[in-house]
């Protein structure tokens, strides 16, 4: 019997029943990492790139900095083409995208310069278009003492507008209206190799919510699933997919013994 990593005994993991499957492409719309803060006001922030394959060190200048929340889209081709901190939404040209002020807009980002939670928003391509981009981010909101996530919103980008630069097209949708967790929120490719499964976890539940998107918008919202407990908690995780789609990896110090699920 093979002795079990440290990291285990906090890790849950299992299998999500969608009978989907991650296919590996030739787009690159992850191409291009934008993250971190200046040292000084006068310098770069940094962002790796993967054009060549292996990862490349570069700079930019953007204006606000990327702690926490921090996601990009390139389109099929490897380019990049906005990038958001959960706060604010900056074009290809490292200027604010058209429309997109107050997108995120309330009590958990009133006045912040970023959302400093991790996994708070995904980009993913629209399937069906070569323009259109979705933003899926969460909403937040006092409850007492705790600032928990209560709404997974939906915000649309087309690139087509405003000469190549973008444009904000959907603000804000609520997509889901309920307690969610932070840092569960992740996205998978559909079976078909078209369309995505969005899934976040619900708060204090041993559910977790499924947001099938496709050509038309979101399809189906399902809510299943029989895991381990998990509070919102503003405490350190991270989940992800495999990279087959088969499994879901979650780990928190909220977590005790961690479930396996299987089909």
């Amino acid at each position: 019997m093979s002795k079990k990593p440290s990291w285990f005994s906090s890790t849950l993991l299992f299998i999500l029943l969608l009978s989907t499957a991650f296919t590996s492409y030739a787009q690159k719309y992850d191409n291009k990492w934008m993250m971190g803060y200046q040292y000084a006001p006068w310098q770069a922030y940094p962002a790796l790139d993967f054009m060549f394959g292996q990862p490349d060190t570069i700079g930019y200048y953007g204006y606000f900095p990327m702690f926490g929340t921090s996601t990009s889209i390139c389109n099929a081709q490897g380019l990049l083409q906005f990038y958001t901190n959960g706060v604010f939404v900056a074009n290809k040209f490292d200027a604010p995208l058209f429309n997109a002020d107050t997108f995120n807009h309330d009590q958990l980002t009133n006045g912040a310069n970023s959302l400093n939670i991790e996994q708070c928003a995904l980009i993913l391509p629209q399937p069906g278009s070569s323009t259109e981009y979705l933003i899926f981010h969460i909403g937040g909101v006092f409850s007492g003492n705790d600032l928990l996530p209560f709404e997974l919103r939906l915000s649309k980008i087309d690139m087509s507008l405003q000469g190549g630069a973008g444009a904000m097209t959907v603000k804000k949708q609520v997509v889901i209206n309920d307690t969610l967790t932070y840092r569960t929120m992740n996205a998978v490719k559909h079976g078909n190799g078209r369309d995505w499964w969005v899934v976040i976890g619900e708060n204090g539940s041993r559910k977790f919510y499924s947001v099938l998107v496709t050509p038309t918008g979101i399809d189906t919202i399902i809510k299943s699933g029989n895991v381990v407990s998990i509070r919102n908690g503003l405490i350190r995780g991270q989940s992800n997919f495999s990279p087959d789609g088969n499994f879901f990896a979650y780990t928190s110090s909220d977590l005790g013994q961690p479930v396996a699920k299987t089909k």
